[in-house]
C-alpha cells in the first residue's frame, strides 16, 4: 500500500453547509448571493469579469454583470431586477435560467452565461483547489446575525467573450462565492466591511473580512485553506500601503500566526461610489519564500 496521504473532497470537519442542497435557493426567508469573478486573456487582451444574483425567496431576483477590458477605459454592465423567480432558480442545486444569466452545475465544476447589455460571458469553471468553508464551518458571525459562506477559490476559467460583435477565446482563473443569511442586515451593510478572496502561488487560499461583528466590535480575520483542505482562522492586521487609502488601497495584509505578509492592490472592475470591486494582483512573502498571486476585493464605505 502507497503511504501517501489520501485526502477526501469532503469539508475537513463538521460544517453548517450541506452540498449540493446548499447551492440553490433556500425557502426559508434569506437573502441569497452568488458571486463569480474572472481574469481572462487572449493574446494581449485582458479582461476582468464579474456576475452577481442576489435574491430574497419573496423578492424579485437582481443580476448585476460587468465587463471590463484592462487598457481601454471602457467598462460594459448590465444591471436587471426580474419578478418571477420561481422558475428561474432552484432549490437544492446550482441552477438558475434567466433571461440574460445561466448557471448551472456544483462545487465539482460549473457553467455561466451572462448577457452585458449586447456583450456576452460564456465560460466553463472548474475548481483547482478544496472549498474554503468561511471561518472553517461556513458560518460566522457578522453585525446582525450570521451569515453562511462558501467559496470556490482558484478556478480555472476557459469560454468566450462576445464585445461588439466579435466573439473571442479566453482563458484564465476565477473566484465564487456563494452567500446567504436571515436578511441584509446580516451581512453587516450598515456598518461597512472590506472583503478579499486571494489565490497564493503556495497553494493556500484566503478569505479576509474586515468587518463589524454582533458585539459592535470591529474585526479582521481570514479563512485559510491549504491544499490538503486544512483550514486555519487567523487574525489579521490590515493597513493601508504608502501612496494609497483605506477604501481602494493598495492593502498590506499581515497574518502574523502565519508570518505571512501581503501588499494586496487592484483595478476597478466596478465603482458605485459607496461599493466597489476590484480584481488584485498580489505579492509579499510566507516566512522567508517569496509568494505572488491574485485576487478580488469588495469595499462597501462606512
Amino acid at each position: 500500500m502507497s503511504s501517501e496521504k489520501q485526502y477526501t473532497k469532503g469539508p475537513p470537519a463538521p460544517v453548517f453547509i450541506s452540498l449540493p442542497a446548499d447551492e440553490g435557493v433556500h425557502t426559508a426567508p434569506t437573502v441569497d448571493i452568488w458571486y463569480v469573478s474572472c481574469t481572462l486573456a487572449t493574446g494581449e487582451r485582458r479582461f476582468d469579469t464579474q456576475v452577481v444574483a442576489v435574491t430574497n425567496i419573496a423578492e424579485p431576483v437582481t443580476t448585476h454583470a460587468y465587463l471590463v477590458e484592462s487598457g481601454t477605459g471602457e467598462q460594459r454592465h448590465e444591471i436587471r431586477s426580474h419578478s418571477d423567480i420561481a422558475s428561474g432558480i432552484k432549490a437544492g442545486c446550482l441552477d438558475i435560467r434567466l433571461p440574460n444569466l445561466s448557471l448551472s452545475g456544483s462545487h465539482e465544476g460549473f457553467t455561466l452565461w451572462s448577457a452585458v447589455g449586447r456583450d456576452s460571458i460564456e465560460l466553463v469553471l472548474s475548481p483547482r483547489s478544496p472549498v474554503l468553508y468561511a471561518n472553517g464551518t461556513g458560518l460566522f458571525p457578522c453585525h446582525g446575525g450570521g451569515t453562511h459562506q462558501y467559496s470556490l477559490p482558484d478556478l480555472g476559467v476557459s469560454g468566450a467573450l462576445t464585445i461588439d460583435g466579435e466573439t473571442v477565446d479566453v482563458e484564465g482563473q476565477g473566484w465564487f462565492d456563494r452567500q446567504w443569511a436571515p436578511s441584509a442586515a446580516a451581512f453587516g451593510s450598515g456598518d461597512g466591511f472590506i472583503w478579499m478572496g486571494l489565490c497564493l502561488s503556495n497553494g493556500d487560499n484566503l478569505s479576509l473580512w474586515d468587518s463589524v461583528a454582533p458585539d459592535g466590535n470591529p474585526y479582521c480575520w481570514a479563512t485559510v485553506v491549504r491544499p490538503d483542505s486544512t483550514h486555519i482562522i487567523a487574525p489579521v492586521v490590515l493597513n493601508t500601503g504608502p501612496g494609497g487609502s483605506a477604501a481602494r488601497g493598495p492593502w498590506v495584509v499581515g497574518i502574523p500566526s502565519l508570518d505571512v505578509e501581503l501588499t494586496v492592490s487592484q483595478k476597478a472592475i466596478h465603482d458605485e461610489g459607496n461599493f466597489y470591486s476590484g480584481a488584485c494582483t498580489v505579492s509579499g512573502t510566507r516566512g522567508s519564500a517569496p509568494v505572488t498571486g491574485y485576487g478580488y476585493v469588495d469595499v462597501l464605505q462606512r
